[in-house]
């Protein structure tokens, strides 16, 4: 987990592991873990999510 301070704020940055992530229902799973942490928030149930106007996993050079 890495700290990034930009111009418009603070975030956290998280490199996934490789092995796991290549596994074939990875990708999904992670998707839909972010999916339910945003329907908490949503709901008042104290959750943290990723930004919501960007994707939430970006793949650069074939890691997560």
């Amino acid at each position: 987990m890495m700290k990034v301070e930009t111009d418009h704020g603070a975030y956290a940055v998280k490199v996934l592991n490789p092995r796991i992530m290549k596994r074939e229902t990875a990708v999904g799973k992670f998707i839909f873990s972010e999916n339910v942490a945003r329907t908490a928030c949503l709901n008042q149930i104290p959750a943290i999510t990723t930004i919501d106007s960007h994707p939430c996993l970006n793949e650069v050079e074939g890691r997560y």
